[in-house]
């Protein structure tokens, strides 16, 4: 979904994983922020709300037309 939303763009995702990994793991940003039991679960719950936002905004690129015209450039490249 990002990679699309970001007009296939790699850079972009992996810039984007390497955020998420900053901010869930035990030393990240999120940990000093939320403490006790309930971290984790608020973590998935900000996850789950943040890609269903991010799909909801870049819905139009998500579109299978949009999906058959990167697989077409990508076909054209291969050439």
């Amino acid at each position: 979904m990002f990679r699309r939303g970001t007009g296939d763009s790699l850079l972009l995702v992996a810039l984007l994983h390497s955020v998420f990994n900053r901010t869930n793991n035990q030393n990240g940003i999120a940990a000093t922020l939320l403490e006790g039991d309930a971290r984790q679960l608020t973590m998935l719950i900000a996850t789950v709300v943040l890609t269903v936002v991010t799909a909801v905004v870049i819905r139009s690129p998500l579109s299978r037309h949009y999906g058959a015209e990167l697989a077409e450039r990508w076909r054209s490249t291969q050439v």
